[in-house]
């Protein structure tokens, strides 16, 4: 059997343009069930939502509004799944993100439970990370509030995949071996092992989905 080619990193402009979803809207549940929920947007257009693209750990509420994505118009196609949403609040959270002097590279998410959101600036004058935080987290804490109090970590992007593990763990200076399969491995200091990976490893999978990578991490 031929030896699996490594995965080509995508450049910038690449995951720039990746297809997004149409748009955001505020969502009214007018009904509700085990497996299904009758929205109606602000407009008056109504859809039926599986359970399926609603957040897992959450309860949908009768009267309740929820932020969600239109994945279609015609017909209304609703969820609150995926990395879009994300995008769609930072932008409007975000100045830096909406004149874009600040760009989003990736997103890995859980819904209803965390999130990495990978920044870069455009400019050099710019914090990336710092104006998607806002002063006092004040931004980064709407975005959570808007996905009912999901976590959302935001990542200082890096040409480097060492550097953006690095980023991405958010746990200090880690060593990193990179293999010819797109695998990583990333040596932490073992006291800090248990932060690296999370609590069911969601650190760490969110990492190597940021990056793209097959993540295996050690303590040392």
């Amino acid at each position: 059997m031929p030896a699996k080619q490594p995965t080509a990193p995508l450049s910038i402009e690449d995951l720039l343009n990746r297809p997004r979803a149409v748009r955001l809207t505020t969502a009214k549940a007018l009904k509700v069930s085990t497996d299904t929920a009758v929205f109606e947007t602000f407009s008056g257009a109504k859809t039926v939502v599986p359970v399926t693209s609603f957040y897992p750990n959450k309860v949908w509420s009768v009267g309740e509004c929820y932020i969600m994505l239109v994945l279609a118009e015609e017909p209304l196609e609703l969820t609150v799944m995926g990395a879009d949403i994300v995008e769609f609040l930072l932008e409007g959270l975000v100045p830096e993100v909406r004149d874009g002097r600040v760009r989003v590279i990736s997103v890995a998410r859980e819904p209803g439970v965390r999130t990495k959101v990978g920044v870069v600036a455009t400019r050099p004058d710019v914090d990336a990370v710092g104006a998607c935080l806002g002063r006092g987290a004040n931004r980064v804490k709407s975005v959570s509030r808007g996905l009912l109090g999901e976590r959302v970590d935001i990542v200082a992007y890096h040409k480097d995949p060492s550097t953006y593990a690095m980023n991405a763990l958010a746990v200090g200076p880690v060593r990193t071996e990179v293999g010819e399969d797109n695998t990583m491995k990333i040596l932490v200091p073992r006291h800090k092992l248990s932060a690296a990976l999370g609590g069911g490893n969601i650190n760490a999978v969110l990492a190597a989905r940021l990056l793209e990578k097959k993540i295996l991490v050690q303590g040392v």
